[in-house]
């Protein structure tokens, strides 16, 4: 695995700690998705967390509002499910603007330890919370 898969995969893990199931329909399992596509973001915006969500395999590339299906449809229907009001509007504001080029070549080793980081503490945020809900929640 080379340096941008690696922050790949953090990122995933990242997001699917932080959203637990699909945003949208609820289901466990599923992958996670670059709310601005890989190919037109710059590094910084791309190994960004806020912009991705869990989506399930339905959601992600079968529903009629599915990302690579029907993109504006796509937007206008995850929007309203991401409850932090901050990250709503700061995805909705890249969306309405040209997105930066990157400057240079990513640092891999600093997005990887901010990556691990944040990774660490989702899924100690994620023992607490499973640790206080009735274990029927999370079967």
């Amino acid at each position: 695995m080379n340096k941008r898969e690696h922050c790949i995969k953090l990122w995933s893990e990242c997001v699917r700690y932080r959203d637990r199931w699909c945003i949208i329909t609820g289901e466990p399992q599923g992958e996670a998705h670059h709310l601005i596509f890989r190919s037109e973001g710059c590094w910084q915006i791309q190994f960004d967390t806020d912009y991705g969500v869990y989506l399930c395999s339905y959601c992600h590339k079968e529903a009629p509002y599915a990302p690579h299906v029907d993109r504006e449809a796509f937007e206008e229907k995850v929007i309203n499910f991401i409850e932090d009001e901050a990250r709503r509007q700061k995805i909705i504001r890249t969306w309405s603007k040209a997105i930066p080029l990157s400057n240079g070549p990513p640092p891999w080793v600093e997005i990887a330890g901010r990556l691990a980081l944040e990774l660490k503490e989702r899924k100690e945020q994620f023992e607490m919370d499973y640790d206080c809900c009735p274990r029927e929640i999370w079967r």
